[in-house]
């Protein structure tokens, strides 16, 4: 490919969509079934890594450099793609691009969870007085539109995609910079999201720490953090016009995820077109092939359980009980 002048005053389409939810709740599947939309734009892991295309270091160099590193990665742990699948030119989330600035990459998100949730927390009580404090990410979210500009170069204008379950507690930093974004909270019940969660961070835990690896620890902060992080976003979703957010449940997604894409669109508006239509059918086709192809003993690195991380089901309705009663049931 020919390299992509960069535009000298690079504009952001105001057509944005963000997927938002917790982790393991279907956000990779919905978002990067969204992007399969003619009309719709979605970064790339390798455009998020290295945005912008310079002479010399092609579209075709980029993807091959970090397909390498990527497969690097699969060899140090073989079992990733049964956690989450990896790929060059996927649709990728935006915590590569607010990275940046911010310790979101999977082996670099449990030190900013400590930085908030503290150290020595009694996971056991809820607390009273929200002591758990997020960071004010507005500058990074400016720096990653601008990021998104420059992939998006003189290209013509379309909606984009976007998607991160870290987005949660930083809706306000994210409504300051895109204000006309429209919303998708996609909701599953924490007691099945949470040992995922903390099965995916053990993972990069037993990759990247040399100590011992406190199973409990890990359970007790993901609760902390994403339990202040649902009530964060729950008050600030709430100042957002009916039109501007969709909710829907993993299980529905799970089970007719067109359907769900389509009652998505008519609540925005939009109208799913026969192509777009046909995308979708085709990806999932061709991921329930992929997965099958996963080895059961890769797979079985990824069970988990609760116990296992020192919760149990009454403890997360304890912390969570606003938001089972708000979407689950």
């Amino acid at each position: 490919h020919a390299c992509k002048p960069i535009p000298e005053k690079p504009q952001l389409s105001s057509d944005v969509l963000f997927v938002i939810g917790l982790p393991r709740t279907g956000t990779t599947l919905l978002h990067r079934l969204l992007a399969l939309d003619p009309n719709a734009r979605y970064p790339q892991t390798f455009e998020l890594i290295d945005p912008i295309n310079t002479k010399g270091y092609s579209r075709k160099k980029r993807i091959q450099w970090l397909e390498s590193k990527l497969n690097l990665i699969k060899k140090v742990i073989p079992h990733i793609e049964a956690i989450h699948e990896l790929g060059a030119e996927e649709a990728e989330e935006c915590l590569l691009g607010l990275s940046v600035q911010v310790p979101l990459l999977p082996v670099t998100f449990r030190h900013l969870i400590r930085h908030c949730v503290g150290e020595e927390k009694d996971f056991t009580q809820i607390d009273p007085k929200n002591t758990i404090k997020f960071p004010d990410l507005y500058d990074a979210y400016r720096l990653y539109k601008r990021q998104l500009e420059f992939i998006a170069g003189n290209d013509e204008p379309k909606r984009w995609v976007l998607k991160c379950p870290a987005h949660l507690p930083f809706i306000e930093n994210l409504l300051q910079v895109f204000p006309q974004a429209k919303i998708v909270w996609t909701h599953r019940d924490p007691a099945e999201s949470l040992p995922s969660l903390s099965s995916m961070f053990r993972t990069f835990a037993d990759m990247c720490e040399y100590s011992d690896i406190n199973l409990y620890a890990i359970g007790s902060e993901q609760l902390l953090f994403w339990s202040a992080a649902v009530k964060k976003a729950d008050q600030q979703l709430a100042t957002c016009s009916a039109n501007q957010v969709a909710n829907v449940t993993f299980q529905n997604l799970l089970k007719d995820p067109i359907a769900v894409i389509s009652d998505i669109y008519s609540s925005f508006g939009w109208s799913v077109s026969p192509e777009f239509k046909q995308n979708m059918i085709d990806y999932l086709d061709r991921n329930k092939n992929a997965r099958s192809t996963i080895p059961p003993h890769l797979k079985q690195f990824h069970n988990y359980t609760l116990q296992e991380y020192g919760l149990d089901r009454a403890v997360v309705r304890r912390h969570m009980a606003d938001y089972y009663a708000r979407h689950l049931d």
